[in-house]
C-alpha cells in the first residue's frame, strides 16, 4: 500500500490559513444570523407582549417584524395567526397556523389553534380531528381539552363541556381559561350557585389579571346585579388604566342603571384613549338620545358610521331615532333615506328585487316625499305583476303634490289596463279592505344574544319587526319586547291576545351577523319551528333579518275572508301580495271557528265547520276572485266566513350552523 506523504511545511500552511479563513467567514456570518435572531426575538417579545394586553394590530406589527428577520420563527407564526384569529380574520390566520404547524407538526399548542380556527371558520370535523391530535400528542395537553370543550360548546353540548373543562381543572386546579370558562357554562346552564363558586375560585387565584376582573364584571352585568359589576370593572381598570373594554362596560352599565350623564363621560374617556371605535360612539348616541339631546345624539350615530359605513346595526339604531323624532319635513331626512335609494338602484341592476323593493320601502319610510325613489318603487311593482299597487304608488304621489303630466300620464294608462281586473269587475278598493293579518308578538332575551354593539338587541329587534311589516299577512303587536326567560314571553304573548310569538336571538361579528327565531303558538306555548340566516359580507344584518322574517311568515298560516259573493263566485281578501295565484284551493270555514294548531302549525276546526271551499281563477294585489262550491246540499256560506290555503307552502329556511353566543364569550377568554 503505497505511503502517503503529509504536504509540505508551505502547503501545511496555506491549508491552515484556508481553514482560519473558513472560520473567521462563518464566525462573520454566525455574528449576522445571532444578531437577526436577537432582533427577531425583540420582536417576538413585542408582540407576545402587544397581544397579552389585547393590542391585536401593534401585535401583528410586531410578530411581522420578527418574520422579516426570520420567516421560519415558530413561534412568530403562532402569534401571528394568534392575533389574527382574536381580530377574527380567520382565513389569515389560518395561513399562519398552517405554516407553524409545517415547522411542528406535533407540537399539541399549535394544533388546538389550529382546530380553534377552523372551529371558527366552521370547520367541525376538522377542528375535532386537530383538538384530538393535540391530546394524543400529549395526553394533558391543556390546550387540546380545552379545545375540546369549545367544540362542544358551539355544538350545544354544555354537559359534555363541562366534562371536558372539569378534566382540565383536574390537571391544573388553577388554569384561569378552565374556571372561567366553567362560570360560564354554568351560568348558561341556570346553575347560577355553581357557577359563582367558579367565578369566585378564579377571582381568588387570579385577581391581579385584568381579564378575569372585566369577566367577573360582565358576569355581574348579565345578572343585573349593578354595583358588583360597576366594582370589577374599575378593578380591571385599576390593572389596565387603558383597558377599553372595561370602559365601554362600564358606559353600558350606566345605561341601565339610567345615569345617562355618567355614560357620557366614560364613552368620553374611551374615546380619548381611541377615537376610532364605533361602539363607543353607539353607547354615547344611546345616551344622549335619552338625555333628550338629539341633536349630540345623531352627531354620534353619525361619528361611528363614519368611521364604518357598514355598519348597520349603528345605521338602523339612527334611522329608528329619525324616524321616532324628526318631522317628515326636516331636511335631514332625505340624506339619510339617499343611502337606502342608491342600495336599491344598485341591487335593481343586479336583478336582486326583493331585496331592491325591502330597501325603497325603508328609504320611503325615512323620506316619504322623494318623487323619483316611489316612481322607481312603484316600477318594479308593475313589472312583478303587481298593476294595482303601481296605481296605489303614483296615486299617493298626486296626492303629495306631484301631479305633473308624467305622473297624471301614467295614472290614467294605469286606470285603463285595471277596468278588466277584479276588483274593478267587482268595484271594490281592495287596499281599503280590512284584512285577516295574523297577530305576532316579537321578543327577545338580551343574554342570549352577543351583539356587536351594546345595548343593540332591541334596535336589532325593532328592525325584524320592520322587515315582517312588509308581508300582508302578519301584523305585529305593539313593539318588540325584552324578556328574561320563555315564561315571561309566553305570559306576554298570551295578555297581548296574539296568535303567535316569536323569540329572536342574534349573533353578530365584525364580518358575519347570524339570526335564530323560534316561533311558538301563543294558546299553547307550544313551539313551531324556528328560522335561522347566517350572512356574511355587506348588508349581512339586513339580508339575514329580511330572510329570517320570510321564513317567519311562510310558517305563518294564510287565512283571509269572503268579502263578496254573487251565487256561484265570488271574492276573497287574500291575494298576489299573499302568494295566492290561480289555481289555488282554499278551504271555506265558519267565522270564529278556527284556532292556530300546535305542533304543525296551520288552523284547527271541527269537520263540521267547513261549509265549502273556493278555487281561485283570477288574482289580483290584494284580493282573489273564484268559484264557490258548497259543501252540503244546503248553502250555509256567509259573507265574513273564513278561508284559509290547504297547499302547504314553500319553507323558507336555510340550514346553518348557528354556534350559542356562549361559545363566542368563551372563545375570547384568554
Amino acid at each position: 500500500m503505497p505511503r502517503v506523504e503529509p504536504p509540505a511545511r508551505g502547503a501545511r500552511y496555506a491549508t491552515a490559513r484556508a481553514v482560519v479563513r473558513v472560520f473567521l467567514v462563518a464566525a462573520v456570518l454566525l455574528g449576522v444570523t445571532l444578531q437577526l435572531t436577537a432582533d427577531a426575538r425583540a420582536e417576538y417579545a413585542g408582540g407576545r407582549s402587544a397581544l397579552n394586553d389585547r393590542d391585536y394590530f401593534r401585535a401583528v406589527e410586531r410578530f411581522g417584524r420578527a418574520l422579516e428577520e426570520n420567516p421560519d420563527y415558530r413561534e412568530a407564526l403562532v402569534g401571528m395567526a394568534e392575533a389574527y384569529y382574536r381580530l377574527e380574520e380567520y382565513d389569515e390566520a389560518l395561513e399562519y397556523i398552517d405554516e407553524a404547524r409545517r415547522l411542528a407538526r406535533r407540537d399539541p399548542a399549535v394544533l388546538a389553534l389550529s382546530g380553534q380556527i377552523r372551529l371558527a371558520l366552521g370547520s367541525v370535523d376538522e377542528a375535532r380531528e386537530l383538538f384530538e391530535q393535540a391530546v394524543e400528542a400529549d395526553p394533558n395537553s391543556v390546550e387540546g381539552r380545552i379545545g375540546l370543550a369549545e367544540l362542544a360548546i358551539a355544538e350545544g353540548n354544555a354537559a359534555r363541556a363541562l366534562e371536558r373543562y372539569r378534566d382540565v381543572v383536574r390537571l391544573d386546579p388553577h388554569d384561569r381559561q378552565a374556571l372561567l370558562s366553567l362560570a360560564l357554562v354554568y351560568e348558561a346552564r341556570g346553575e347560577r350557585e355553581t357557577a359563582e363558586e367558579y367565578l369566585q375560585l378564579a377571582l381568588e387565584h387570579h385577581s391581579r389579571h385584568p381579564e378575569v376582573q372585566l369577566l367577573a364584571a360582565e358576569y355581574y352585568y348579565r345578572a343585573r346585579e349593578y354595583e358588583a359589576a360597576v366594582r370589577h370593572a374599575q378593578a380591571a381598570l385599576s390593572l389596565r388604566p387603558a383597558h377599553h373594554s372595561a370602559l365601554l362596560l362600564l358606559g353600558s352599565v350606566s345605561l341601565h342603571r339610567e345615569r345617562h350623564d355618567e355614560a357620557v363621560a366614560y364613552t368620553e374617556q374611551l374615546l380619548g384613549l381611541r377615537r376610532d371605535n364605533p361602539a363607543a360612539w353607539y353607547v354615547r348616541a344611546v345616551a344622549h338620545h335619552r338625555l333628550g339631546e338629539l341633536e349630540k345624539a345623531l352627531d354620534a350615530f353619525e361619528a361611528a358610521l363614519e368611521i364604518n359605513p357598514e355598519a348597520e346595526t349603528v345605521r338602523y339604531a339612527l334611522e329608528q331615532l329619525v324616524l321616532s323624532e324628526l318631522d317628515l319635513e326636516d331636511e335631514r331626512r332625505p340624506e339619510y333615506a339617499a343611502y337606502h335609494f342608491r342600495r336599491a338602484d344598485s341591487l335593481e341592476n343586479q336583478n336582486q328585487f326583493r331585496r331592491a323593493l325591502a330597501s325603497y320601502r325603508r328609504g320611503l319610510r325615512l323620506n316619504p316625499y322623494d318623487r323619483d325613489a316611489r316612481v322607481a318603487y312603484a316600477e318594479m311593482h308593475r313589472a312583478h305583476g303587481n298593476r294595482a299597487t303601481y296605481l296605489q304608488q303614483l296615486e299617493v304621489l298626486a296626492n303629495l303634490g306631484f301631479d305633473d303630466d308624467y305622473i297624471q300620464d301614467r295614472i290614467e294608462a294605469s286606470q285603463a289596463m285595471l277596468r278588466d281586473a277584479v276588483a274593478a269587475r267587482w268595484d271594490l278598493d281592495q287596499f281599503a279592505l280590512e284584512r285577516d293579518r295574523v297577530q305576532v308578538s316579537l321578543f327577545t332575551i338580551p343574554h342570549r344574544n352577543a351583539p356587536l354593539y351594546p345595548v343593540s338587541d332591541m334596535s336589532l329587534t325593532q328592525t325584524l319587526r320592520d322587515e315582517l311589516l312588509a308581508y300582508e299577512r302578519v301584523s305585529v303587536t305593539g313593539g318588540p319586547q325584552a324578556v328574561d326567560e320563555y315564561a315571561e314571553a309566553f305570559r306576554a304573548a298570551r295578555e297581548d291576545g296574539s296568535q303567535y310569538f316569536v323569540l329572536v336571538e342574534f349573533v353578530e361579528e365584525e364580518r358575519r351577523f347570524t339570526v335564530r327565531a323560534e316561533l311558538y303558538l301563543s294558546r299553547t306555548g307550544a313551539e313551531l319551528g324556528s328560522v335561522q340566516s347566517r350572512r356574511e359580507g355587506n348588508m349581512r344584518v339586513r339580508d339575514a333579518l329580511a330572510r329570517v322574517a320570510e321564513g317567519i311568515s311562510r310558517r305563518v298560516p294564510l287565512i283571509g275572508r269572503l268579502v263578496e259573493r254573487d251565487f256561484g263566485r265570488g271574492v276573497v281578501s287574500v291575494g298576489r301580495l299573499d302568494g295566492v295565484e290561480e289555481d289555488d284551493e282554499l278551504a271555506i270555514v265558519r267565522r270564529s271557528a278556527v284556532v292556530p294548531r300546535s305542533g304543525e302549525g296551520g288552523y284547527l276546526y271541527d269537520r263540521e265547520d267547513r261549509v265549502g271551499s273556493f278555487s281561485v281563477t283570477a288574482v289580483d294585489d290584494m284580493i282573489a276572485e273564484g268559484e264557490i262550491r258548497r259543501r252540503d246540499f244546503v248553502d250555509t256560506i256567509n259573507l265574513g266566513d273564513t278561508v284559509l290555503l290547504e297547499a302547504e307552502l314553500t319553507e323558507a329556511s336555510e340550514t346553518v350552523r348557528m354556534f350559542p353566543p356562549l361559545y363566542r364569550r368563551i372563545r375570547s377568554i384568554r
